[in-house]
């Protein structure tokens, strides 16, 4: 494990200390979940942005497009 510090708003600090207190868990223990969560909500965005910015490529829409006409073609022909 890897020790950060970090600085927050006294408001939110407070808030923090009194979950940890009333919840008997360490603070660290109730932020990594949160973290995690919007780390990976942070990934989803970057790789839907990755996919809206690819759709507006021509080049990159012809190679879809040929690579779905291929897996149809192998999909009819274990069909048969």
């Amino acid at each position: 494990m890897k020790t950060i510090t970090s600085s927050l708003l006294k408001d939110l600090s407070a808030l923090l200390s009194e979950k940890s207190k009333a919840s008997s868990a360490p603070k660290n223990k109730l932020i990594e979940k949160p973290i995690r969560l919007y780390l990976e909500q942070l990934n989803k965005v970057e790789y839907f942005k990755s996919y809206r910015k690819m759709s507006d490529n021509a080049d990159v829409l012809k190679i879809a497009k040929e690579g779905l006409t291929d897996c149809f073609k192998r999909l009819d022909g274990e069909s048969r």
